[in-house]
């Protein structure tokens, strides 16, 4: 099973979420709250977006998916952003997008503070926060800046995982976020 479509998603939620928002929320309150339910998640995407039958069927789809690859030993986690069809641009204002959403989905799921947090994943909060304020300047593009967004989504992934995996049980300091 997979993500569903960002697009197909997208018109489905219409405004005022966006996918990648979405599957940030998803993110970071299945990484605070290890007992969300899929009816818990159904209940919170519903106050950000109208739902009809086919969006709730694809917020579930998604919990299902995100779960599992949270949970899963592989390390597959995908974060849900536009494609490479999309300008760079379009792709990181919805990287920034997914920070915001996953943040707000850490303290709806119950993160009382990112204080709370040591070493690497206290660093890696940090950059959520300072990511989720990107800004980009299709003027000052450059041929590395493909490069730095590829980096970017893989150090979000992985610190989610990692995230994740420290609230389940405690990290070993051999552990490292990068």
């Amino acid at each position: 099973m997979s993500l569903p479509d960002y697009n197909a998603l997208a018109r489905l939620l219409a405004y005022p979420i966006e996918p990648a928002e979405c599957h940030g929320l998803l993110c970071g309150m299945l990484c605070a709250d290890p007992s969300l339910t899929t009816e818990g998640w159904l209940t919170t995407a519903s106050r950000e977006t109208s739902p009809n039958p086919d969006a709730l069927t694809e917020l579930r789809g998604l919990f299902t998916v995100t779960l599992g690859q949270l949970e899963g030993t592989d390390c597959d986690l995908v974060l849900l952003l536009p494609s490479d069809e999309h300008s760079l641009h379009e792709r990181t204002r919805a990287l920034g997008v997914w920070c915001q959403g996953f943040l707000a989905g850490l303290g709806l799921g119950g993160l009382d503070s990112l204080d709370q947090f040591e070493g690497e994943i206290h660093e890696f909060l940090n950059d959520v926060s300072e990511i989720a304020r990107i800004d980009f300047d299709d003027s000052e593009q450059e041929e590395g800046d493909e490069h730095a967004y590829s980096e970017i989504v893989e150090y979000l992934r992985v610190g989610v995982l990692l995230l994740h995996q420290s609230q389940r049980q405690p990290l070993h300091s051999s552990h490292r976020l990068h």
